[in-house]
């Protein structure tokens, strides 16, 4: 299965263009055929979407994954705005922010600050808005920032800043706690396992093809 990325931003991009990301799709078989930034969700509009879909598929893409923020929408506003083609799309919505896949992911945003998510929770005292559910939150950067702001070392604390520690600390979406990190990862198993099954499929018909010539020469 051949599939490309069309990414809201900088830090999605980065995401689905690291190393981890890349061996999740070859551990399902999954060619990633390339990543279009749209550089804003103003950008990913009905109007703008023949475009991206053409520059995707012209890198060998057969399906593409969307991926943006939900920001202060529901799930189905977001689809409204963006109106996907399911024949061709297929859309992941991050909860509030993307920032929630790393907020979540306790392994990596340990190996870069020393602390899990809720030891944070539990001895912050700045508490911006907290909620022990990420994608509770009104927007996972704020907290974010605030961890990294507690340690001296960080000297970018911006969104792309935070992106390239997590990267360059091997972020796994695998490990991030939150639904629509999973979710996103169940669309990629279930596209994979659909190519697999067409892919058995066709086979099974070529051999059955083969012994139905076979037997029809062996009559003969």
């Amino acid at each position: 299965m051949n599939i490309g990325f069309l990414c809201e931003g900088q830090t999605e991009q980065k995401i689905v263009d690291s190393y981890n990301f890349k061996e999740l799709l070859k551990n399902l078989k999954i060619t990633h055929c390339g990543t279009v930034n749209t550089k804003g969700s103003g950008k990913l509009l009905p109007k703008f979407l023949p475009t991206y879909t053409k520059q995707l598929s012209q890198m060998g893409a057969w399906k593409i994954f969307i991926i943006t923020d939900s920001d202060k929408n529901t799930k189905k506003q977001v689809y409204e705005k963006i109106c996907p083609d399911e024949k061709k799309h297929i859309l992941i919505i991050s909860i509030k922010k993307v920032e929630s896949w790393f907020l979540s992911n306790d392994v990596t945003l340990k190996a870069i600050t020393g602390i899990t998510y809720a030891k944070f929770i539990q001895e912050s005292k700045n508490r911006r808005n907290l909620s022990d559910n990420v994608e509770d939150l009104g927007n996972p950067y704020d907290q974010l920032e605030d961890i990294f702001n507690e340690n001296p070392d960080f000297l970018d604390t911006s969104k792309l800043g935070i992106a390239n520690e997590f990267i360059k600390h091997n972020f796994d979406i695998r490990n991030s706690n939150c639904n629509s990190a999973k979710y996103f990862i169940k669309k990629l198993e279930e596209i994979a396992k659909a190519e697999d099954n067409k892919t058995n499929e066709q086979v099974d018909n070529k051999n059955k093809k083969t012994t139905s010539k076979s037997k029809k020469n062996h009559k003969d």
